[in-house]
Protein backbone atom coordinates (compact mmCIF):
# COMPACT_ATOMS: atom_id res chain seq x y z
CA UNK A 1 0.00 0.00 0.00
CA UNK A 2 1.19 3.29 0.44
CA UNK A 3 2.98 2.53 3.67
CA UNK A 4 4.64 0.28 1.63
CA UNK A 5 5.65 2.40 -1.58
CA UNK A 6 6.87 4.71 0.77
CA UNK A 7 9.02 2.22 2.95
CA UNK A 8 10.16 0.84 -1.06
CA UNK A 9 11.33 4.63 -1.71
CA UNK A 10 13.52 4.78 1.69
CA UNK A 11 15.14 1.40 0.62
CA UNK A 12 15.74 2.26 -2.60
CA UNK A 13 17.48 5.83 -1.28
CA UNK A 14 19.72 4.12 1.30
CA UNK A 15 20.75 1.59 -1.32
CA UNK A 16 21.92 4.38 -3.81
CA UNK A 17 23.73 6.03 -1.04
CA UNK A 18 25.05 2.77 0.27
CA UNK A 19 26.48 1.89 -3.54
CA UNK A 20 27.75 5.31 -3.60
CA UNK A 21 30.11 5.03 -1.06
CA UNK A 22 31.36 1.66 -2.51
CA UNK A 23 32.07 3.66 -6.05
CA UNK A 24 34.96 5.96 -6.52
CA UNK A 25 32.84 7.06 -9.27
CA UNK A 26 29.90 8.05 -8.16
CA UNK A 27 28.62 11.73 -7.83
CA UNK A 28 27.27 11.36 -4.54
CA UNK A 29 30.49 10.07 -3.16
CA UNK A 30 32.68 12.39 -4.69
CA UNK A 31 30.63 15.69 -3.30
CA UNK A 32 29.34 14.24 -0.05
CA UNK A 33 31.52 13.94 2.87
CA UNK A 34 31.38 11.08 5.14
CA UNK A 35 29.75 12.44 7.98
CA UNK A 36 26.96 13.62 5.39
CA UNK A 37 26.34 10.31 4.68
CA UNK A 38 26.38 8.79 7.48
CA UNK A 39 23.47 11.05 8.81
CA UNK A 40 21.48 10.48 5.88
CA UNK A 41 21.76 6.73 6.19
CA UNK A 42 20.36 6.94 9.68
CA UNK A 43 18.01 9.09 8.90
CA UNK A 44 16.74 6.40 6.39
CA UNK A 45 16.50 3.78 8.78
CA UNK A 46 14.51 5.63 11.18
CA UNK A 47 11.79 6.56 8.34
CA UNK A 48 11.89 2.94 8.05
CA UNK A 49 11.10 2.35 11.42
CA UNK A 50 8.27 4.73 11.56
CA UNK A 51 7.01 3.47 8.44
CA UNK A 52 7.05 -0.29 9.40
CA UNK A 53 5.42 0.39 12.42
CA UNK A 54 2.04 0.27 11.05
CA UNK A 55 2.81 -2.98 9.54
CA UNK A 56 2.46 -4.79 12.67
CA UNK A 57 -0.43 -3.24 13.88
CA UNK A 58 -3.94 -4.23 13.56
CA UNK A 59 -5.76 -2.91 10.85
CA UNK A 60 -9.21 -2.04 9.37
CA UNK A 61 -9.96 -5.12 6.56
CA UNK A 62 -9.91 -3.48 3.30
CA UNK A 63 -13.63 -3.29 2.07
CA UNK A 64 -14.75 -5.71 -0.57
CA UNK A 65 -15.34 -5.27 -4.09
CA UNK A 66 -18.12 -5.99 -5.11
CA UNK A 67 -18.07 -7.59 -8.93
CA UNK A 68 -20.37 -8.30 -11.76
CA UNK A 69 -21.61 -7.32 -15.26
CA UNK A 70 -24.24 -7.09 -17.95
CA UNK A 71 -27.18 -7.94 -15.83
CA UNK A 72 -25.87 -9.57 -12.89
CA UNK A 73 -27.15 -7.74 -9.66
CA UNK A 74 -25.56 -6.50 -6.76
CA UNK A 75 -27.39 -6.07 -3.62
CA UNK A 76 -26.56 -3.41 -1.63
CA UNK A 77 -26.88 -2.72 1.89
CA UNK A 78 -28.35 0.64 1.88
CA UNK A 79 -31.74 1.08 1.80
CA UNK A 80 -33.48 3.35 -0.80
CA UNK A 81 -35.89 5.31 -0.24
CA UNK A 82 -37.97 8.23 -1.54
CA UNK A 83 -36.31 10.56 0.89
CA UNK A 84 -33.40 9.93 -0.63
CA UNK A 85 -31.80 12.70 -3.15
CA UNK A 86 -30.12 10.03 -5.44
CA UNK A 87 -26.60 7.64 -4.84
CA UNK A 88 -23.28 9.05 -6.46
CA UNK A 89 -21.40 6.68 -8.56
CA UNK A 90 -18.34 7.46 -9.99
CA UNK A 91 -17.11 5.98 -13.00
CA UNK A 92 -13.24 5.00 -13.90
CA UNK A 93 -10.89 2.47 -15.57
CA UNK A 94 -7.20 2.90 -14.96
CA UNK A 95 -6.48 6.19 -14.23
CA UNK A 96 -5.80 6.17 -9.79
CA UNK A 97 -4.36 9.67 -10.07
CA UNK A 98 -6.85 11.23 -11.25
CA UNK A 99 -9.78 9.40 -9.26
CA UNK A 100 -7.66 10.24 -6.24
CA UNK A 101 -7.83 14.22 -7.62
CA UNK A 102 -11.89 14.19 -7.96
CA UNK A 103 -12.15 12.99 -4.29
CA UNK A 104 -10.31 15.57 -3.25
CA UNK A 105 -12.98 17.86 -4.46
CA UNK A 106 -15.76 15.63 -3.53
CA UNK A 107 -15.71 14.60 -0.32
CA UNK A 108 -15.11 17.61 1.48
CA UNK A 109 -18.86 18.79 0.19
CA UNK A 110 -20.05 15.82 0.05
CA UNK A 111 -19.45 15.15 3.78
CA UNK A 112 -21.91 17.72 4.24
CA UNK A 113 -25.07 16.46 3.17
CA UNK A 114 -23.76 12.08 2.76
CA UNK A 115 -27.29 10.80 3.73
CA UNK A 116 -29.06 11.87 0.51
CA UNK A 117 -25.96 10.82 -1.37
CA UNK A 118 -24.59 7.09 -1.32
CA UNK A 119 -21.36 7.31 -2.41
CA UNK A 120 -20.21 4.31 -5.02
CA UNK A 121 -17.02 3.86 -7.02
CA UNK A 122 -17.34 1.54 -10.12
CA UNK A 123 -14.19 0.37 -11.56
CA UNK A 124 -14.37 -1.14 -15.07
CA UNK A 125 -11.38 -4.24 -15.50
CA UNK A 126 -10.42 -6.57 -13.03
CA UNK A 127 -6.28 -6.11 -13.76
CA UNK A 128 -6.55 -2.57 -12.95
CA UNK A 129 -8.65 -2.59 -9.19
CA UNK A 130 -5.14 -3.45 -7.32
CA UNK A 131 -3.74 0.07 -8.77
CA UNK A 132 -6.73 1.66 -6.87
CA UNK A 133 -6.68 0.00 -3.51
CA UNK A 134 -4.04 1.52 -1.87
CA UNK A 135 -5.04 4.72 -2.81
CA UNK A 136 -8.91 4.61 -2.23
CA UNK A 137 -9.25 2.16 0.45
CA UNK A 138 -8.27 3.92 3.03
CA UNK A 139 -10.88 6.81 1.67
CA UNK A 140 -13.11 3.84 1.22
CA UNK A 141 -12.76 3.05 5.17
CA UNK A 142 -13.80 6.36 6.48
CA UNK A 143 -16.04 7.52 3.89
CA UNK A 144 -18.18 4.36 3.88
CA UNK A 145 -18.11 4.07 -0.05
CA UNK A 146 -19.31 1.08 -2.22
CA UNK A 147 -16.77 -0.57 -4.46
CA UNK A 148 -17.79 -2.23 -7.43
CA UNK A 149 -16.13 -3.61 -9.82
CA UNK A 150 -17.36 -4.03 -13.52
CA UNK A 151 -15.72 -7.38 -15.11
CA UNK A 152 -16.93 -10.24 -17.74
CA UNK A 153 -13.38 -11.37 -17.97
CA UNK A 154 -12.63 -10.40 -21.61
CA UNK A 155 -9.61 -7.36 -22.03
CA UNK A 156 -9.42 -4.89 -24.98
CA UNK A 157 -5.92 -6.05 -25.63
CA UNK A 158 -7.54 -9.54 -27.10
CA UNK A 159 -10.61 -7.88 -29.40
CA UNK A 160 -9.10 -6.96 -32.94
CA UNK A 161 -9.81 -3.39 -32.80
CA UNK A 162 -8.71 -2.26 -29.16
CA UNK A 163 -10.12 1.18 -29.39
CA UNK A 164 -13.88 -0.09 -30.55
CA UNK A 165 -13.43 -2.65 -27.54
CA UNK A 166 -12.89 0.31 -25.07
CA UNK A 167 -15.90 2.49 -26.76
CA UNK A 168 -17.87 -1.13 -26.18
CA UNK A 169 -16.66 -1.88 -22.70
CA UNK A 170 -17.65 1.85 -21.39
CA UNK A 171 -21.09 0.99 -23.30
CA UNK A 172 -21.51 -2.29 -21.11
CA UNK A 173 -20.23 -0.52 -17.46
CA UNK A 174 -22.83 2.22 -18.31
CA UNK A 175 -25.63 0.05 -18.54
CA UNK A 176 -24.54 -2.61 -15.97
CA UNK A 177 -24.63 0.24 -13.26
CA UNK A 178 -28.12 1.59 -14.52
CA UNK A 179 -29.36 -2.22 -14.34
CA UNK A 180 -27.52 -2.55 -10.57
CA UNK A 181 -29.30 0.28 -8.89
CA UNK A 182 -32.00 0.76 -10.92
CA UNK A 183 -33.54 -2.78 -11.66
CA UNK A 184 -31.57 -4.72 -8.58
CA UNK A 185 -32.02 -2.05 -6.11
CA UNK A 186 -34.58 0.22 -6.98
CA UNK A 187 -33.05 3.66 -6.91
CA UNK A 188 -35.46 6.24 -7.04
CA UNK A 189 -32.32 8.72 -9.30
CA UNK A 190 -28.71 8.18 -9.85
CA UNK A 191 -26.06 10.42 -10.57
CA UNK A 192 -23.03 9.69 -12.86
CA UNK A 193 -19.46 11.21 -12.48
CA UNK A 194 -16.52 10.51 -14.40
CA UNK A 195 -12.91 10.40 -12.53
CA UNK A 196 -11.47 13.29 -14.08
CA UNK A 197 -13.89 16.02 -13.14
CA UNK A 198 -13.61 18.52 -10.32
CA UNK A 199 -17.03 19.53 -9.02
CA UNK A 200 -17.70 22.92 -7.75
CA UNK A 201 -19.17 23.49 -4.06
CA UNK A 202 -22.76 23.59 -5.19
CA UNK A 203 -22.77 20.72 -6.43
CA UNK A 204 -25.15 18.42 -4.33
CA UNK A 205 -27.27 21.69 -3.33
CA UNK A 206 -27.71 21.87 -7.45
CA UNK A 207 -28.79 18.47 -7.62
CA UNK A 208 -31.10 18.19 -4.48
CA UNK A 209 -33.16 21.54 -5.95
CA UNK A 210 -33.47 19.96 -9.50
CA UNK A 211 -34.67 16.54 -7.93
CA UNK A 212 -37.61 17.60 -8.09
CA UNK A 213 -37.86 19.12 -11.13
CA UNK A 214 -36.65 16.16 -13.06
CA UNK A 215 -39.52 14.23 -10.88
CA UNK A 216 -41.94 16.52 -11.70
CA UNK A 217 -41.03 16.62 -15.69
CA UNK A 218 -42.14 14.32 -18.01
CA UNK A 219 -40.23 16.22 -20.74
CA UNK A 220 -36.43 15.98 -18.74
CA UNK A 221 -35.04 12.59 -19.13
CA UNK A 222 -31.57 13.68 -17.20
CA UNK A 223 -30.08 17.20 -15.11
CA UNK A 224 -26.53 17.90 -15.57
CA UNK A 225 -24.32 19.98 -13.58
CA UNK A 226 -21.92 20.18 -17.23
CA UNK A 227 -21.96 23.37 -19.22
CA UNK A 228 -20.08 23.76 -22.41
CA UNK A 229 -20.12 26.90 -22.16
CA UNK A 230 -20.49 27.39 -18.63
CA UNK A 231 -17.41 29.35 -18.53
CA UNK A 232 -17.34 33.07 -16.98
CA UNK A 233 -16.80 35.13 -19.95
CA UNK A 234 -19.94 33.44 -21.41
CA UNK A 235 -22.78 33.14 -18.32
CA UNK A 236 -24.79 36.42 -17.96
CA UNK A 237 -26.46 34.82 -15.12
CA UNK A 238 -25.03 32.02 -12.84
CA UNK A 239 -28.36 30.72 -11.36
CA UNK A 240 -30.00 30.17 -14.47
CA UNK A 241 -31.13 26.50 -15.76
CA UNK A 242 -31.11 25.95 -18.90
CA UNK A 243 -32.78 23.17 -21.39
CA UNK A 244 -30.89 22.25 -24.41
CA UNK A 245 -31.66 18.86 -26.57
CA UNK A 246 -27.78 17.73 -26.94
CA UNK A 247 -27.25 15.61 -23.90
CA UNK A 248 -24.14 17.11 -21.79
CA UNK A 249 -23.26 14.00 -19.61
CA UNK A 250 -19.74 14.26 -17.65
CA UNK A 251 -21.91 14.92 -13.69
CA UNK A 252 -25.76 13.86 -14.70
CA UNK A 253 -28.51 12.23 -13.11
CA UNK A 254 -31.55 10.83 -14.26
CA UNK A 255 -34.51 9.21 -13.13
CA UNK A 256 -35.50 5.47 -12.57
CA UNK A 257 -38.51 5.78 -15.14
CA UNK A 258 -36.10 7.03 -17.51
CA UNK A 259 -33.35 4.10 -16.47
CA UNK A 260 -35.49 1.40 -17.29
CA UNK A 261 -36.89 2.47 -20.27
CA UNK A 262 -33.53 3.29 -21.60
CA UNK A 263 -32.61 -0.17 -20.72
CA UNK A 264 -34.58 -1.72 -23.05
CA UNK A 265 -32.43 -1.16 -26.22
CA UNK A 266 -29.63 -0.09 -24.66
CA UNK A 267 -26.63 0.19 -27.00
CA UNK A 268 -23.71 -2.19 -27.44
CA UNK A 269 -21.32 0.81 -27.70
CA UNK A 270 -21.24 4.96 -27.97
CA UNK A 271 -24.01 5.05 -25.55
CA UNK A 272 -23.47 8.77 -24.82
CA UNK A 273 -23.73 9.30 -28.69
CA UNK A 274 -27.04 7.25 -29.01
Amino acid sequence: GAVGNMSLDLVLLAATVINSRASSSTLITDLMPEFITARVLIACVLQLIVHAIPLFLPSQQSLPWQTGYGRSCIAFNWSFNADMVAPVVIVAHNRPAYLQRTLHFLLPIWQADQHGFPLFISIDGASVTARFVARINSVAQKHIIGLLNHDDGRTCAAETDSRQCGYQRIAQHYGWLLHVFFVCNSAPRLIFLEEDLEVSPDFFAYFRRMSNILENDPELWCISAWNDNGQSPFVVDSSAAYRTDFMPGLGWMLARRTAVELLTSWPRTHWDAW
